[in-house]
């Protein structure tokens, strides 16, 4: 059974904020929500994303949605994609034969530099640096 993901329509809605159309969720939907987001995110991960875009697919305000992500979850919409293009890097890193900067366009970033720069701020290693260190493990 497939659920809407306009959030408006669920039942654990309980009115609109001020006009804007969007929604504001009760405690107990914020689950709904960040399995809205994960879904969201998996699915998209390798594309140009935005906390704005899913916002508007959510029909929730962007500060709200801001709200969500800092509050419950500790990061923002935009760390938490970073996050996870790396973890999916990651796996692709230690299951392929794929060039660092494939890799990297093929998890979403613009450029090799930003992969590279975003990897080592995450885990404290370059990507060749993370793969030669894995596979000596092996």
């Amino acid at each position: 059974v497939s659920r809407s993901t306009n959030l408006c329509d669920w039942d654990f809605i309980g009115h609109t904020d001020g006009g804007e159309n969007a929604c504001v969720i009760e405690n107990d939907g914020i689950d709904i929500v960040w399995n809205e987001i994960k879904k969201y995110v998996s699915d998209n991960f390798a594309a140009k994303i935005s906390a704005d875009e899913l916002s508007r697919k959510l029909n929730i305000s962007y500060s709200y949605l801001s709200k969500i992500m800092t509050r419950e979850f500790g990061m923002s919409f935009g760390n938490y994609v970073i996050s996870y293009r790396i973890e999916n890097s990651k796996k692709l890193l230690l299951s392929s034969y794929k060039s660092v900067a494939e890799i990297g366009y093929e998890c979403g970033f613009a450029s090799s530099s930003a992969f590279i720069s975003h990897f080592k701020a995450l885990t404290g290693k370059t990507p060749l640096i993370f793969r030669n260190e894995a596979l000596k493990e092996f």
